[in-house]
């Protein structure tokens, strides 16, 4: 009798181990994704998830959580969260970067990241700081997110609880967006919250990105990570927006950051507007029309490039390609070939302007989730975002000097 229990408290221990094994993996390999279809996307998941995610990208075991930041719906659901990372380095703390998690894009839930620097909601808190009115204003802890890059710091002022959106730079009352059409977007998102099975294009039939398929000679970097960036990337370089101007200036941002590109990776010296990126900003701001209340449209971007550069004196060799289908092999192919790309990530309600300066792909199981490296205007650290339906659209314009 003892020898009987004996074995089967033995196979009882096996069987208990290897469940914990299986559990273990599924956070960390190809059975990531298949795991969420049938779990509750926690903070605790969500942890783990981005923790492995981070590690696997940098190979560095030593990168530690720093800070989990909840994200909010207008109706105080949980929308996702910002998981920040340090490295500890001989006693040096520095800040290695943010993951920011979607619980309203459950089939891949890692929508943005970046390897490098402090986490977006620093970054959102130092924005707001600098564009409102400090003495009449304070700022809350609470960050809104709502899905397809629309990501709000919150302050009060004079009682009344305001949003502030840092790709437009522009304020607006909470409640003035809750009674608008807005509500579409927040029923949608009520909708994604109770359902099992979260699929970007659940969230609004109009929020079919524009992106298509397309095959492309990739370099390979492994079967698991691939990934390709434009060589003579210098961050340091780049400016902010609000280093160059306030309301919504992300295009003619992006457009300097590209001509100031050319001229330090490229030779190209007479590029920049007497060597200087606040006179090249204007021009661009002027030749794009843009407007810092309701921003640039995206008509007037790729005639703005082909203007300004004729007008430097850069003809042979130009190429300003506005893409057509947008499929990733339009971005993979520039890329591979050196040319940074204007792109236009937009969102249901606005967009944002950045400059692509790189692709990455993560594999999970059978699946690639497909990634732009981005200059994003906010910071000068590179910024990973998703390709596989975060934003309604994403659009390109390669631009060769």
């Amino acid at each position: 009798m003892k020898k009987i229990i004996s074995i089967f408290l033995t196979l009882v221990f096996i069987l208990l181990a290897s469940t914990q094994l299986v559990s273990a993996e599924s956070f960390t390999s190809s059975n990531l994704y298949s795991f969420l279809n049938s779990n509750e996307l926690t903070e605790e998941i969500s942890a783990d998830i981005a923790l492995n995610h981070m590690r696997d990208i940098l190979d560095d075991n030593s990168i530690e959580i720093s800070n989990i930041e909840k994200l909010f719906d207008l109706e105080n659901n949980v929308t996702g969260y910002c998981i920040s990372f340090d490295k500890v380095y001989n006693n040096t703390v520095t800040p290695s970067g943010y993951v920011l998690i979607s619980k309203l894009e459950k089939e891949n839930p890692i929508v943005e990241f970046s390897t490098e620097g402090e986490s977006i909601e620093n970054t959102l808190t130092t924005f707001t700081e600098n564009s409102i009115n400090q003495n009449t204003c304070s700022i809350t802890d609470k960050i809104y997110f709502l899905g397809s890059g629309k990501i709000y710091s919150e302050y009060i002022e004079n009682g009344k609880q305001k949003l502030f959106d840092p790709n437009q730079k522009i304020s607006f009352l909470k409640s003035s967006y809750l009674s608008t059409a807005k509500s579409i977007i927040r029923d949608k998102i009520k909708s994604l919250l109770n359902t099992q099975n979260i699929k970007i294009n659940d969230f609004n039939n109009t929020c079919k990105s524009t992106i298509g398929g397309g095959m492309t000679n990739e370099p390979t970097g492994g079967v698991n990570k691939r990934s390709n960036r434009i060589p003579g990337i210098n961050v340091s370089l780049f400016k902010k927006m609000n280093e160059l101007s306030s309301g919504g200036v992300c295009s003619p941002t992006a457009a300097t950051n590209l001509m100031i590109y050319y001229k330090n990776a490229k030779q190209k010296s007479k590029i920049l507007i007497d060597n200087s990126a606040q006179k090249t900003f204007n021009k661009f701001y002027s030749l794009m029309k843009t407007s810092k209340s309701s921003g640039t449209l995206c008509k007037n971007i790729a005639p703005a490039y082909k203007s300004y550069i004729k007008s430097r004196g850069y003809t042979s060799g130009v190429k300003v390609d506005s893409y057509f289908f947008n499929f990733w092999s339009d971005f993979t192919r520039d890329i591979n070939s050196g040319i940074p790309i204007h792109t236009d990530l937009q969102a249901d309600d606005g967009g944002h302007s950045v400059v692509t300066v790189g692709w990455y792909i993560k594999r999970y199981g059978k699946k690639d989730y497909k990634y732009l490296q981005v200059i994003n205007g906010w910071t000068r650290n590179i910024q990973y975002v998703s390709f596989n339906g975060y934003y309604k659209s994403i659009s390109g314009i390669a631009v060769k000097i």
